[in-house]
C-alpha cells in the first residue's frame, strides 16, 4: 500500500510522451513534474528530489545514463527510484542502465497496466525501505541509549559509595567495590561464601531480628524495606551500615537486592549529641539558643524552673520578654557589638521572671557559625547570681551601718572631751567672775558672760549633731 502523496519526475525529449505519462499518472493521484531534457531534469531534482523519476534514454544533449550517472552522484538526489524508459527499436545497454543506477526499465510504446505496475512495485519496494530504515535508526538510537543507559548504570554501580550487593538462594552473586570498603572483605570472598558464613558477618545481637527479616524476604511477605543494623568488618571491627532491602528480578530469576550505607560515623555522632542533649537538660545553669535575630528556638528545664516560661511559651520569643528596665541600655548595646564581631560576651543582667519577681544571672554568650563561617544562632549560659547579689547588698548594709556606729563613737568621744573643756572653762570662768563682782568690775562680769553664752551655744550645736547627725 503506498502512501499518498508521492512525487514523480518524468523526462522525455518528445512532449506527447510527457502529456501522456502525465495525464495517467495524475490519473493513480500522483504528483508528477515533467522535463524535456537532461539538465532540466537535473535542476528540477535538486531543487525538489522526488520519489520516482521515469528517464527517458535517448535525449539530446545528454543521455539518460549520464543524467542517472549526475543523479546517483549528488547525495541530495542519490535517494530517487530510477526508472528508464527505452523504446523497443532502440539500442538498450542494460548492464549499462543498471550500473549507473537504475532499478528497472519501461518499453515504449506504454503498456499502462505493466507501466503502473512496475511504478508501483518501486514506489512499494522505496516506502517501505524508507520504513526499514527509519525503523533501523530508531532501533539504533535505542540501541545507543540503551548503551548509554547501562554504561551509566555500570558506572554508577561501580563508582558509588553505597554498597551494592544481590542475593540468590543466600549466596552472593554480585557486588560492588564499595562493598568491599564497608565490609572489609573482597568481592570474590564475599561471593565464595555459603549462606551461614554471611549470617556471620551480621553482629550477634543483631543476627536473630535480621535473619527473621531475610526470611521475610524470601517467602515473599515483604517486598522491599530498610533497616539499620550492625555488621562484623574483616578485621572485627563493629560498622553500623543502613539496608535497603528488595526482591527483583535478576537474569530471569527472583533474588534479592541489598543496598549498604555506611552509618558508623553517623551513629557515633547521635550517641555524643544524644550525651550532650542529656547534660544540657540536666545542667544546673540556664541555657538559651536563639538564632541570629534573637527568636529563641530552645529552653533548658533550668531556664523553666528559673523563670517559669516554658519552652512552648519561649519559642519564636526574644529574649526581651525577660528584661525588668533594671540592666541600663548601654550594657545591651556592648553585648551586640561583641557578638556580631564575632566574639563571646560576658556579664550580669537583672530580669523578671513570670511571676514578676526580680532576678540577678550571670551570662555568657557566643556565637555559633555553620560551615561557611557565618553566624547563624547564638547560645546563652546562665548563672543564678540572685543569692549572691542579695549576700553583697546584705554585706554593703551591713558596711555601711559599722561605719556609721565607729563615726557615732568618735563623735561621742570628741563630744566628751568638748564637753569637759567647756565645763573647765565655765568653772574657770565662774570663779573669775566671782572675783570680780567682789572687786566691783561689773563691766568685766558683762563679757565674761557673754563668752560663756557663746560657748553654750556651739556646744548645744554639737550635741544636736551627735543626736540628730545634722
Amino acid at each position: 500500500m503506498i502512501t499518498l502523496p508521492v512525487h514523480i519526475l518524468v523526462v522525455d525529449d518528445h512532449p506527447n510522451n510527457l502529456r501522456i505519462v502525465a495525464t495517467i499518472l495524475q490519473n493513480q493521484g500522483y504528483q508528477v513534474r515533467l522535463a524535456r531534457d537532461g539538465p532540466q531534469a537535473l535542476f528540477s531534482a535538486r531543487n525538489d528530489p522526488p520519489d520516482l523519476i521515469l528517464l527517458d534514454i535517448m535525449m539530446p544533449h545528454m543521455d539518460g545514463y549520464d543524467v542517472c550517472k549526475a543523479l546517483k552522484a549528488d547525495k541530495r538526489t542519490r535517494d530517487s527510484t530510477i526508472i528508464f524508459v527505452s523504446a523497443l527499436h532502440e539500442a538498450f545497454d542494460k548492464v549499462r542502465a543498471f550500473a549507473a543506477g537504475g532499478v528497472d526499465y519501461i518499453a515504449k510504446p506504454f503498456q499502462i497496466d505493466e507501466m503502473l505496475a512496475r511504478i508501483n512495485t518501486h514506489l512499494t519496494l522505496r516506502q517501505m525501505q524508507q520504513r526499514l530504515q527509519s525503523q533501523n535508526a530508531q532501533l539504533e538510537q535505542a540501541l545507543a541509549e540503551r548503551r548509554h543507559y547501562e554504561e551509566a548504570y555500570h558506572n554508577l554501580v561501580q563508582f558509588s559509595l553505597q554498597g551494592l550487593m544481590i542475593l540468590q538462594e543466600g549466596r552472593v552473586i554480585f557486588a560492588n567495590p564499595a562493598i568491599e570498603t564497608i565490609h572489609g572483605y573482597t568481592v570474590a570472598e564475599l561471593m565464595a561464601m555459603l549462606p551461614d558464613e554471611l549470617l556471620l558477618l551480621i553482629h550477634p545481637d543483631d543476627r536473630a531480628w535480621v535473619t527473621r527479616r531475610m526470611q521475610a524476604y524470601m517467602a515473599g511477605q515483604v517486598t522491599a524495606g530498610r533497616n539499620e543494623h550492625r555488621i562484623l568488618r574483616k578485621n572485627g571491627d563493629v560498622c553500623w551500615v543502613e539496608v535497603y532491602g528488595a526482591v527483583v528480578d535478576f537474569q530471569g530469576n527472583h533474588a534479592f537486592q541489598l543496598t549498604f550505607i555506611d552509618i558508623t560515623d553517623r551513629k557515633e555522632a547521635e550517641a555524643s549529641l544524644q550525651k550532650l542533649q542529656q547534660a544540657v537538660e540536666q545542667s544546673p545553669s540556664s541555657i538559651m539558643i536563639t538564632d541570629r535575630n534573637e527568636q529563641i528556638e530552645y529552653v533548658n528545664p533550668h531556664f523553666t524552673a528559673l523563670t517559669g516560661y516554658t519552652l512552648e511559651e519561649m519559642r519564636g520569643q526574644t529574649p526581651r520578654m525577660l528584661k525588668s528596665g533594671y540592666t541600663p541600655p548601654a550594657v545591651y548595646q556592648h553585648l551586640w557589638e561583641t557578638l556580631l564581631a564575632g566574639n563571646k560576651w560576658h556579664g550580669e543582667f537583672c530580669n523578671r521572671t513570670k511571676s514578676g519577681d526580680i532576678y540577678w544571672e550571670w551570662v555568657s554568650i557566643a556565637p555559633i557559625y555553620d560551615h561557611h563561617g557565618e553566624i547563624t544562632h547564638f547560645v546563652a549560659v546562665k548563672e543564678d547570681i540572685t543569692e549572691r547579689k542579695q549576700t553583697e547588698v546584705r554585706l554593703l548594709q551591713q558596711q555601711q551601718a559599722l561605719a556609721m556606729h565607729c563615726e557615732r563613737e568618735r563623735l561621742a568621744r570628741e563630744l566628751h572631751d568638748t564637753v569637759g573643756q567647756v565645763l573647765g572653762y565655765v568653772h574657770t570662768q565662774a570663779q573669775a567672775m566671782h572675783d570680780l563682782l567682789a572687786a566691783g568690775q561689773t563691766a568685766l562680769v558683762h563679757t565674761t558672760l557673754a563668752r560663756l553664752q557663746a560657748v553654750t551655744q556651739d556646744t548645744q550645736t554639737d550635741i544636736r549633731t551627735f543626736i540628730l547627725g545634722v
